[in-house]
């Protein structure tokens, strides 16, 4: 982005480097407001209406508890409870309770009167909240047939909690099916922390309201995952009600789409594998939010505040937020894609029907390819309908130009942005009849919580943080940069392809000498994206010949393009070797190990441990001569301190192996940190005591992974750590808001680890 803030100087100076091309010409659909018919009607007429939705082939409405006996006595959950019964040593009848006890905590129980108590309820939330909620009318039709012919999976962005809320308030609206939608459940040692079905009545009413609950992760149990797969796939076979779920599986605290998850899309997709469905229909949804309800606690948790418990006091203290203005909602309900089509001329049912349909199986590695390009398909299907508002351009301007930047500028660059984005296939809602200082105005208006006008500039909005400790000044100034990123990371995925381009003709060998060879730029597999870019662009001409396609170079067109990125170092901040890439750090208990998981770690030990001696066997040829010159008793203690350490290290190893990423352990006084060799630990006596006499006890570690994320090969002189142990006073001592000094040991690596 701050190229193309840099560059806006160049652009106004000559000839504009974009027209309204193919991308901005492509036909969007219409929206329409449908909170503006329920400020002219009554909520509760809205909520009483008679509410006859259309659903998959006529089929009558399938009861909650039908499903739950349909599961239970389905073949695969019988089968699965005589295996645990065989390999237990255990009656069937105490096994069947226990995957009863599962359904009772998993099921929903969806009512109506529930459903008609959420519509007032809502209806009347929304209404204070947001300015409108537009959705396009032709994907609503388009979701209303798809509902008819075949099982429906409802896939929408997740940006905040209010998405599937509203997404059920607006099939209600038009006389859809409700949803039935997946809620998690989180392990925590051996507390139950929940999303929402620890908030006891507001639990209770989503339950009635559709929403099942799964948990987290089934750490290996084989009956809850047995009953929740079936569960999944009874009421998709049904076909009464769509199936909603979030691919990413949790909220994104950047607004950067996250990587998605496989599991509960690879379920919804099996009974189609089997035949047990003609086809299934994926919809993508986009839900755009001009503010975010969550915008300041996602920078909260970004800068290491924990996320407060959800419960049903905390949500009746949330209600002061109905006298704020949270702008538009535009909620794009895309084109329903076929799976049959999807899979034609790619997968091979044929191996589903060799085996009986209620033994368990592994997906083959091509149905797993499948199920990820499909799930990735879905998530780019949602950035490509994503809606923008002025704010997020005025937002990627003002980060470029801190820590202020006059208003006239501002309203100048975020008009060259606008034209610049829509350019590059950009989904801009601009108010209607606004000129560019009102639209700016606006944003700022609405946002006056993150930014500000003050004596004719554009600032952060961080009030009084001149009379605070440089900690929290530091603090609250970080706030406002992370909220106001936040909209900036919309535009992100507009720009990465013009990005790709600009970046791979610069590194280009031949870039200088005038002309650039494809293979060159770029690999394969992105050729075909940065032709498609240059093409949109005008700067390579498309041709059809007899025996394929030519490409020819408008050098005008380049010319434009390159004088674009020319003078971004202008806007770029001069390279500072401390300044480490920014990431999101992501917190997710550690799941207690299971006998299955005990088991296949010792297998992947044993892996490693031969790919270890493979590799020093290798190496056997060019050390001999050295062994040769040691005695025996040499040797043997060598290989004494060696087998120590090394198995010090293979723990270490198996224990980070369930997430390789992870960068920080924390356990505040539990077992102690995770040692990568069995030299230069600390004893207590190298522990000093805190500033108030109270020991030190242990609280986090910092893990060697982190190395990776911060490119420290690339500083003058480069650091290096196995772990880094940090101890805090055991009293807490200290006001919430003062910084404390503390005490870290550094471990290294033994010279005896096979890293």
């Amino acid at each position: 982005m701050a190229t193309a803030a840099a560059a806006s100087g160049r652009a106004r100076r000559g000839a504009p480097m974009y027209s309204q091309k193919e991308l901005t010409s492509k036909k969007r659909d219409e929206f329409e407001d449908i909170l503006e018919e329920r400020r002219l009607s009554s909520d509760l007429r809205y909520a009483m209406k008679c509410y006859t939705p259309v659903i998959y082939k006529g089929l009558s409405p399938c009861k909650p508890n039908a499903i739950k006996s349909a599961v239970l006595q389905s073949e695969q959950v019988q089968y699965v409870i005589k295996q645990l019964a065989k390999e237990m040593g255990e009656s069937p009848d105490i096994i069947q309770e226990e995957a009863m006890e599962i359904l009772d905590e998993m099921g929903h129980r969806m009512q109506l009167g529930a459903v008609r108590f959420f519509a007032f309820t809502l209806s009347k939330i929304f209404k204070q909240l947001f300015q409108r909620v537009c959705v396009n009318e032709e994907g609503m039709q388009r979701l209303q047939h798809a509902i008819q012919e075949h099982p429906v999976v409802l896939l929408p962005s997740h940006r905040s909690y209010v998405d599937f809320l509203m997404l059920s308030y607006l099939l209600y609206t038009y006389d859809l099916a409700l949803p039935v939608i997946a809620a998690g459940i989180g392990n925590v040692c051996s507390h139950v922390v929940t999303d929402f079905l620890g908030m006891k009545i507001v639990g209770e009413l989503l339950r009635r309201a559709g929403a099942f609950f799964m948990r987290r992760s089934f750490g290996g149990n084989r009956l809850y995952w047995a009953v929740f797969a079936e569960y999944v796939k009874t009421m998709l076979r049904s076909g009464y009600a769509p199936i909603e779920f979030f691919l990413e599986g949790t909220r994104s605290r950047t607004a950067k789409t996250l990587t998605p998850k496989f599991g509960l899309l690879s379920i919804v997709m099996e009974p189609f594998f089997k035949r047990e469905v003609f086809d299934t229909y994926l919809v993508p949804i986009s839900i755009s939010y001009e503010r975010i309800l969550e915008e300041s606690l996602y920078a909260y948790e970004l800068l290491g505040v924990p996320k407060p418990k959800e419960s049903t006091s905390g949500l009746l203290k949330a209600r002061r937020i109905l006298s704020d203005n949270f702008g538009t909602i535009h909620i794009y309900i895309g084109q329903p894609v076929s799976l049959r089509t999807l899979a034609s001329g790619r997968i091979n049912r044929c191996p589903y029907n060799l085996v009986p349909r209620h033994l368990p199986q592994k997906p083959s590695e091509d149905i797993q390819e499948f199920v990820s390009d499909v799930a990735y398909k879905m998530e780019l299907l949602q950035i490509e309908n994503m809606v923008l508002s002025p704010w997020v351009l005025v937002a990627a301007v003002l980060l470029q130009n801190l820590p202020a930047m006059e208003f006239e500028l501002l309203t100048e660059k975020t008009l060259w942005l606008k034209g610049l984005t829509q350019t590059f296939g950009g989904f801009i809602e601009w108010p209607d009849n606004l000129c560019a200082k009102k639209a700016v105005l606006s944003g700022l208006t609405l946002h006056s919580n993150i930014a500000g006008l003050v004596d004719g500039h554009v600032v952060l909005n961080d009030k009084g943080v001149e009379d605070g400790a440089v900690g929290e000044i530091v603090f609250r100034h970080a706030l406002a940069v992370l909220m106001c990123a936040t909209y900036r990371n919309q535009l992100l995925n507009v720009f990465v392809r013009p990005a790709l381009v600009a970046v791979a003709l610069q590194m280009a060998p031949s870039f200088r000498k005038g002309s650039t060879q494809c293979y060159e730029a770029l690999s394969s597999d992105m050729q075909k994206n940065a032709l498609s870019a240059l093409v949109q662009l005008g700067a390579v001409k498309k041709k059809k010949m007899p025996n394929g396609f030519t490409y020819n170079v408008n050098q005008e067109a380049v010319g434009k393009i390159l004088d674009m990125f020319d003078d971004s170092a202008d806007a770029i901040p001069e390279h500072n070797e401390f300044l480490f890439p920014e990431y999101e750090i992501l917190i997710e208990p550690e799941e207690p190990e299971s006998p299955a998981d005990n088991s296949d770690d010792d297998q992947g030990a044993e892996n490693a441990s031969k790919v270890v001696k493979e590799q020093e066997l290798g190496a056997a040829g060019v050390a001999d001569e050295a062994f040769q010159s040691l005695d025996e008793e040499t040797l043997e203690a060598m290989a004494k301190h060696e087998t120590g350490e090394e198995k010090i290290f293979q723990m270490f190893k198996k224990q980070v192996a369930a997430e390789p990423e992870q960068i920080i352990r924390y356990c505040r006084g539990g077992e102690g940190p995770l040692w990568v060799s069995g030299e230069n630990r600390p004893e207590e006596k190298d522990i000093p005591n805190c500033v108030c006499g109270a020991k030190r006890k242990f609280e986090f570690q910092i893990m060697p992974q982190l190395l990776n994320h911060l490119q420290v090969d690339s500083l003058g002189e480069s650091i290096d750590w196995g772990t880094l142990v940090v101890y805090t006073c055991a009293d807490s001592c200290g006001g919430a808001n003062e910084y404390l000094e503390e005490f870290i040991w550094k471990q290294d690596y033994s010279m005896g680890c096979t890293i």
